[in-house]
């Protein structure tokens, strides 16, 4: 597990896929693995998961569109946050992966407004 020390959120558009949502995440530098994780949200569904590229340590992920904005929330808004994930031993392909945060005290959501 990597904690998540800041993110980069755009969108792309091409003439080939259309818009492509992106968030790229910086992991700690002292944890084992992967420096960075570039997230793609498509409109289309795509093939696989996602992939680590060992030269850039960054590892690439796609997802369809629909979960861009829980995760976009949960980094956005929580603190900490970590990232999961879980990688093929002989080809690097991502299997698996999660963002969330640590365990957290309950009753910490919204302020309570009542009287």
């Amino acid at each position: 597990m990597s904690k998540i020390v800041s993110y980069k959120v755009g969108v792309t558009r091409s003439h080939k896929r259309g818009a492509t949502r992106w968030l790229t995440l910086r992991l700690d530098p002292a944890a084992e693995g992967p420096r960075t994780m570039t997230l793609f949200f498509h409109e289309e569904q795509v093939s696989g998961l996602g992939f680590l590229n060992e030269e850039t340590s960054t590892l690439v992920v796609n997802f369809p569109v629909a979960d861009f904005r829980p995760i976009y929330e949960i980094v956005q808004t929580e603190e900490p946050v970590y990232a999961h994930y879980r990688l093929d031993p002989e080809d690097q392909r991502l299997l698996s992966l999660d963002v969330s945060t640590s365990e957290e005290p309950l009753g910490e959501g919204h302020a309570d407004r009542s009287p």
